[in-house]
């Protein structure tokens, strides 16, 4: 087939390639209607010493030291007992997705919640900001000195999320991609067919016509 014969074959089949598109790009809408309304709450933790002293240096060497250990103080949150902890204050399991991370440049923790029921979320987020700064300051005490070395402050608290916002573009960019595919494939595959029964019947006819 020729490059005009590709043109002409996607101008008598532009209407099967709409309806295509059109079917594809309203199919991609059920998914995201009939997804679950995910909802997340955070809270942030504030990380600093909690040496009573001053000296300017000391109590700078102190601190650089809590910064420099915010990575494990976020491996800690993330562990097991402190979702043990957490599960038992609330008095059940979690129903919930915890992620804790560092805020890159600063020494804050953030703790985020997801799940599909709003309070719930937010109850976890507030619940692992009570139990985090303990687990951490228990790690931090150091020999017969019960005190801790570092404190642990919440400077946001966990509020009651509204809904994810609903993302539609990614199923729609990927319904058009393969609607238009398969309206392509359609239409050439009609055309080859077509090519196909007309050269046929030419052979017919023109084997007729040598029998007369």
């Amino acid at each position: 087939m020729l490059l005009s014969d590709y043109l002409a074959a996607l101008k008598g089949g532009w209407k099967i390639i709409l309806g295509i598109l059109v079917a594809a790009v309203t199919l991609s809408f059920i998914p995201v209607l009939n997804s679950t309304p995910v909802y997340s709450s955070s809270t942030d933790l504030f990380v600093a010493t909690s040496a009573n002293t001053d000296d300017p240096e000391e109590l700078y060497q102190r601190n650089a030291i809590a910064a420099q250990r915010v990575a494990s103080y976020v491996s800690a949150a993330s562990g097991d007992v402190v979702a043990d902890k957490v599960a038992e204050a609330l008095g059940g399991d979690l129903d919930a997705t915890v992620v804790a991370e560092a805020i890159s440049g600063t020494v804050v923790i953030r703790i985020t919640a997801t799940g599909p029921d709003a309070e719930r979320v937010r109850d976890v987020a507030a619940a692992y900001a009570e139990v985090v700064p303990g687990v951490i300051e228990d790690l931090e005490a150091v020999g017969d000195n019960t005190s801790a070395q570092v404190r642990v402050t919440v400077i946001d608290e966990a509020d009651v999320p509204g809904e994810t916002p609903r993302s539609y573009l990614p199923n729609i960019v990927l319904s058009l991609i393969l609607g238009l595919g398969l309206g392509l494939v359609i239409v050439m595959l009609r055309e080859t067919l077509r090519r196909e029964r007309r050269a046929a019947r030419a052979a017919a006819s023109s084997a007729d016509a040598r029998d007369l």
